[in-house]
């Protein structure tokens, strides 16, 4: 039998809702070779990794600016992992032409 629900919802999942991302985009998408990162709280000092489609790590580093470079790659599909110390871990996919 099934039973309604009456008040507050309850969920038996046990997932915890998910917290809010930082608003970034990367841009242009596709990309030629040189991606630019966009937030509303740009930090310096944001903590960046490059991963292939295979999920290899290619790079890791710091932005010190918003801009990251794709050139030395060849063409294909990208993800790259943004973060820093006061927001959790963003990713986004770019595509390299």
């Amino acid at each position: 039998m099934i039973r309604p629900v009456v008040g507050k919802s309850f969920d038996h999942s046990g997932i915890k809702p998910h917290e809010k991302q930082q608003d970034i985009t990367l841009y242009p998408n596709p990309t030629k070779g040189v991606v630019y990162v966009k937030s509303t709280d740009f930090e310096e000092d944001m903590n960046y990794m490059i991963m292939n489609a295979y999920g290899q790590c290619l790079e890791t580093g710091t932005l010190h600016s918003q801009e990251l470079s794709l050139a030395k790659y060849p063409v294909g599909i990208y993800f790259i992992q943004l973060s820093s110390n006061n927001h959790p871990v963003t990713t986004r996919k770019i595509i390299k032409q």
